[in-house]
């Protein structure tokens, strides 16, 4: 009964100084944003000239994480009733922004879709997101042409991933302390999906199911590097 007292006395501390450190916990209004890339023409590792001529996705839920060694009253707090500050429920860590929608947009096109979205005041390091089941169609779809010497080759395709198989993009770095009014966009890069793409051994102009392209495709489409994470604050926002 000593030892229970001790532990329970030993978790009030720890969550008041938590509470009262600096790292966080209130409840706030962030705004999210998703972008693709204005650059369509890139090299790959492979020595293709690509001209994307059409990328799409659908990505959705974004998460932006707590840092894993955020102390550990911020987990034993009650869980609220918003769509933030619980915990994530793959790897147990603190969420500290969620954005649920599904949004399907252009890759190819760096104007911003911005939503609204509740968040908990506090550091982040690590932003996901996950690609669109196949139950919502497909997760993908793109089309352009790729030069290699006297060699001219035009492709399209769309990819959907597998029931079970994982669609969560982990391990897109953003460095960022969330208050009221902050921002992060998270932009999307094409030239990430088809960078390992043997366009010599397509066969013909539709990337099929089951070929190499179509492997270094779904490869490139789960890479981190084809994500990148900006956060933003506006100016005159209380700190």
């Amino acid at each position: 009964m000593k030892s229970i007292l001790l532990l329970t006395s030993s978790l009030l501390v720890v969550a008041a100084f938590a509470c009262s450190s600096g790292t966080g916990g209130r409840a706030i209004s962030i705004e999210m944003a998703l972008s693709g890339t204005d650059e369509p023409s890139f090299t790959t590792t492979l020595g293709w000239d690509v001209e994307l001529t059409m990328a799409r996705i659908t990505v959705g839920p974004v998460r932006l994480f707590a840092p894993a060694d955020a102390p550990i009253a911020q987990l034993l707090l009650p869980s609220r009733a918003f769509a933030h500050g619980g915990l994530d429920p793959l790897d147990g860590r603190a969420v500290r922004g969620e954005l649920l929608e599904l949004i399907e947009f252009d890759a190819l096109d760096p104007t911003s879709i911005e939503r609204p979205a509740p968040g908990e005041e506090g550091p982040v390091d690590e932003v996901s997101v996950e690609l669109v089941p196949p139950s919502m169609g497909a997760t993908a779809h793109v089309a352009g042409e790729a030069m290699r010497g006297e060699e001219t080759i035009s492709f399209s395709g769309e990819i959907s991933l597998e029931e079970n198989e994982f669609r969560r993009v982990e391990g897109i770095d953003l460095a960022a302390f969330l208050t009221e009014g902050s921002r992060v966009e998270v932009t999307v890069d094409p030239r990430v999906w088809l960078d390992g793409v043997a366009f010599d051994r397509l066969g013909g102009q539709e990337i099929e199911d089951v070929s190499q392209a179509h492997a270094a495709w779904r490869i490139g489409l789960r890479s981190a590097r084809a994500f990148h994470a900006q956060f933003s604050q506006p100016e005159g926002t209380p700190e």
